[in-house]
């Protein structure tokens, strides 16, 4: 794994498996990992995680995820006893990071029991950043990257 961006809580990288020629992989995640978008040649994913969990396997639930005017419902199941997994579609992962790229924090609605507020300092950088990878490596198409790093001008 390589680092792309770093800024805030918020971490960009990818994965290659032939010595750096190709990417098979991009991820963009806050550092505490509460939440992570990460797309490869197969899926468009969003993982939400926390190491005091306990997960038993074939856990399933809803986690509501809202950041300002966005909030989109998903489909999660266990990965491993520590993370939660759910598909998403292009366009979702598109509403999604336009989202979390320009709201200042994201709240995550477990079901109906348990809610955690994500900070989104540093998201829009890291986030463009992980757009650019997702891009160039022509996994997906999530749009364009944001900000003003996308132009000199």
């Amino acid at each position: 794994m390589a680092m792309d961006a770093a800024q805030g809580n918020w971490v960009a990288f990818h994965h290659t498996n032939d010595g750096g020629v190709g990417t098979d992989m991009c991820v963009g995640l806050s550092a505490d990992t509460q939440i992570a978008v990460r797309v490869d040649q197969n899926d468009i994913e969003i993982r939400f995680s926390d190491s005091k969990w306990s997960l038993p396997s074939n856990t399933q639930g809803d986690v509501t995820v809202a950041a300002g005017n966005y909030s989109h419902l998903f489909h999660t199941m266990s990965a491993n006893p520590t993370m939660l997994t759910g598909e998403m579609t292009a366009d979702e992962a598109k509403a999604l990071l336009a989202a979390l790229e320009t709201a200042p924090s994201a709240k995550l609605t477990f079901g109906a029991k348990t809610t955690k507020n994500v900070s989104l300092a540093g998201s829009t950088k890291v986030l463009s950043t992980f757009q650019g990878c997702v891009q160039q490596a022509g996994l997906a198409d999530l749009g364009s990257p944001a900000g003003p790093a996308n132009s000199p001008f």
